[in-house]
């Protein structure tokens, strides 16, 4: 990082020198929850309800211009309610965690 540069902040405000993300896979009972978690500069709490919402982005690009379409959240969630699932953002975890539930196929159902 050049000198005189900040690290970026989190919305809370702590800096975050490196990012990390991972994914991870589980199931209870019927249900298989994927969670994925990052370092990155979080989910601010004004926007954590709107998010999933068609043509809602937070992200900004050069002159303050949004990045991305805004599509991605609210396509996950609706294509995971069509499988009788869920996705949602976790806002109890200290990383930054979107998760999707799915009931789990089971040969002959």
């Amino acid at each position: 990082m050049p000198d005189g540069e900040r690290l970026p902040r989190r919305h809370d405000g702590h800096e975050r020198p490196t990012g990390r993300v991972t994914a991870v896979a589980s199931q209870v009972g019927s249900v298989v929850r994927i969670e994925i978690r990052d370092t990155g500069a979080g989910v601010a709490p004004e926007d954590r309800r709107r998010i999933f919402e068609p043509l809602v982005t937070t992200k900004r690009g050069g002159a303050g211009k949004p990045r991305g379409t805004g599509l991605g959240l609210s396509i996950a969630r609706r294509y995971a309610e069509h499988m009788h699932g869920q996705v949602g953002l976790d806002e109890t975890a200290p990383e930054t965690c979107f998760y999707v539930d799915l009931v789990a196929w089971r040969e002959g159902e």
